[in-house]
């Protein structure tokens, strides 16, 4: 017990995660907790996904150089999610493909990225060390890769839809820098479960999956997002928490979650753009803070909100150097004047809830 309590102050304060390490440590942090129910497919506890993750891993470090480029192009699923601990724990960099992209999309992604490996079943790695077995006869067992925290971890690709997929490179620490913080929830002690149906191939979705397995969380994972189907896995499963975009929240309401029992829901969580006005404050009231023995479910649920750098942008139209995501993100930009004077002016921007502000703070003021 005291060793557990002392690598979680240790990934929070003093040794923070980086993607490579993530799946051991957060595997002897949590053990035998159960780290994912997935909808119709895979369940695993902390200890059997790090299994899982350190084999693939070994499959792929002796099939690609370190840092060399893995494309990740398999359906979105818990697997994806652990396929990208897998490569990063191999010392490569993972490229996760969103499933929505079309062939000559994710085409554009295995040249853009200069892809030494392309991944497209977990059959494909089974197979591959079958093959390295048969002509070295074992595969080498390996630690993980030790990067630095400012190294780049993974490429992001957008989903195409204005043009050609665009890569972006994310550090360690951009990733999973602060997921420490997430060990010392106190949602780590009990049996605790969040309900995520987002694209692991989005850095919402992802983020989302690293802080759930950091605090030790179980994750009913849906590869899709229908609002019937996870209603229903909330009512069903009582589930503690959610995590969605805006529009899964809008259609949630359209399908009747007013009219379903709820009230198992602690806490709502809403990324990646605004809330509209209202909404928030109608779902707060379709969870519960508390179940009190003999009273039943008290209180309201709690809902967080993030967003991030280009909610600011577009809402001003300043360009940001640096923001932080999260339920306050804040951020150096340069916006345009408002009035005679400089034709741009330093600004500190932030974003809490569905709010935006930015503030004056230097030259062109």
């Amino acid at each position: 017990m005291l060793s557990n309590v002392v690598s979680r102050a240790n990934a929070a304060f003093r040794q923070p995660f980086t993607l490579a390490d993530f799946s051991d440590r957060v595997a002897a942090m949590w053990g035998p907790r159960q780290m994912v129910d997935e909808a119709g497919g895979y369940r695993a506890t902390f200890t059997e996904a790090g299994a899982m993750v350190r084999v693939l891993s070994e499959v792929i470090a002796a099939s690609c150089a370190p840092n060399e480029r893995v494309v990740l192009a398999v359906p979105n699923s818990y697997d994806q999610f652990l396929l990208c601990l897998a490569v990063s724990r191999a010392g490569c960099l993972p490229v996760p493909v969103n499933s929505q992209m079309k062939p000559a999309e994710i085409d554009h992604v295995v040249a853009d990225s200069e892809a030494a490996l392309v991944v497209t079943s977990l059959d494909q790695l089974d197979e591959m060390a079958l093959d390295l077995r048969d002509r070295f006869g074992s595969i080498a067992a390996i630690e993980p890769a030790t990067p630095a925290h400012d190294d780049v971890a993974a490429l992001f690709y957008t989903s195409g839809t204005t043009g050609k997929p665009k890569g972006a490179a994310l550090t360690h620490k951009a990733l999973v820098g602060s997921a420490g913080l997430a060990t010392l929830a106190p949602i780590g002690f009990g049996d605790v479960e969040v309900v995520v149906a987002l694209p692991v191939a989005h850095i919402f979705g992802f983020a989302m999956l690293v802080a759930s397995a950091a605090a030790g969380v179980r994750v009913h994972f849906m590869s899709r997002f229908r609002a019937g189907p996870v209603l229903d896995a909330i009512e069903e499963r009582r589930s503690a928490a959610f995590v969605g975009v805006p529009a899964m929240y809008r259609m949630m309401l359209e399908a009747g979650a007013d009219h379903r029992d709820l009230k198992s829901i602690r806490l709502w969580i809403s990324g990646a753009d605004a809330l509209p006005e209202g909404l928030a404050s109608t779902f707060k009231k379709l969870g519960a803070a508390a179940e009190l023995p003999m009273i039943g479910p008290v209180g309201e649920a709690a809902f967080v909100e993030g967003w991030s750098r280009s909610v600011v942008e577009q809402r001003f139209g300043c360009r940001c150097r640096w923001c932080r995501n999260g339920s306050a993100a804040t951020s150096r930009c340069e916006c345009p004047a408002t009035g005679s004077g400089s034709s741009t002016r330093t600004a500190r921007c932030w974003a809490t809830g569905a709010k935006a502000n930015c503030r004056c703070a230097g030259r062109g003021c």
